[in-house]
């Protein structure tokens, strides 16, 4: 095993950490390493997923905890809210990692500086911000779709989850923080602080959703199913997957949409039942169809 070559899943043996080990555990064998801070749990799941998987703590919360459960890691995979100074971020960044996150993009986020986003570029980090349902999933639907008809004239998207779900302890929180937090948004170049639940339209929950105006047409997409855990799960791994594989190969702090290529990205939830329908309408209506991995 080289160095750094290890894929460190902070939270790994929770509701969607559990299933993020497992996906990756088979095609990464002696290179996923399960931390959190109890480390009984962590070596039991360790144990049962087998291909080498191991255990190690680490506290997200304690800087020296992190710096330590860093050793011989190249990839890191948060699966835990981290405080308000993310050190297991900030490690990935001076140690040159590739990292990304299931945390919803406008909760308990720093302002990155641009010293920061300066430090990643200069270490070789490759910092893929949210990488589960919304913005993970999304966000590369809507590149996609930004590439085919743009330039863009406006994106819709709309997200709906079910309560009844399978959430762990996090994720509730999410949910919960997300109805009530304001959050930030660039609408015709300008900074716009906007709050849920505010100017209101209906949305009819049927394929395909979320629509991208653009001069040369139409896209539509949108994935639909039950089991939220698991589509996060499939998303975060192949979030991952791509980090591992080179296929994200730009230093800095990066939203999916700008990094992740969506083609293998697609091809991996496919793998799993998580197929996307696309609908394409292009202004001379030569093209109408489904994606296919």
């Amino acid at each position: 095993m080289t160095a750094k070559s290890d894929i460190l899943i902070a939270g790994g043996y929770g509701v969607v950490g559990r299933r993020v080990t497992a996906n990756l555990a088979h095609d990464y064998p002696n290179q996923v390493v399960i931390a959190g801070r109890d480390v009984e749990m962590a070596s039991r799941v360790a144990s049962e997923l087998g291909y080498g998987v191991r255990a190690r703590h680490i506290d997200v919360q304690d800087r020296d905890s992190v710096e330590k459960a860093m050793h011989g890691v190249g990839t890191v995979m948060s699966c835990v809210a981290q405080p308000e100074t993310p050190y297991l971020l900030l490690a990935a960044i001076s140690q040159g990692c590739g990292y990304t996150d299931t945390a919803p993009m406008s909760l308990k986020r720093p302002a990155y500086p641009d010293a920061l986003r300066a430090e990643a570029v200069d270490n070789g980090a490759r910092i893929v911000l949210g990488a589960g349902l919304v913005p993970g999933i999304s966000n590369v639907l809507a590149r996609m779709g930004a590439d085919r008809v743009g330039p863009v004239d406006s994106i819709e998207s709309a997200c709906l989850l079910s309560l009844g779900d399978e959430y762990g302890s996090d994720s509730k929180g999410f949910v919960a923080e997300e109805i009530v937090t304001a959050f930030k948004a660039t609408i015709s170049g300008e900074n716009v602080l906007a709050r849920p639940f505010t100017g209101p339209r209906r949305i009819e929950f049927a394929p395909p959703l979320g629509v991208v105006l653009g001069p040369n047409g139409v896209y539509e997409a949108s994935v639909q199913g039950h089991g939220q855990a698991n589509a996060t799960a499939l998303s975060a791994a192949a979030f991952v997957r791509a980090l591992v594989e080179g296929e994200v190969d730009h230093p800095g702090i990066w939203t999916a949409d700008q990094v992740v290529p969506g083609g293998p990205f697609l091809e991996r939830l496919a793998a799993h039942g998580v197929v996307p329908t696309v609908h394409v309408s292009e202004r001379d209506n030569r093209l109408s169809g489904r994606y296919a991995a």
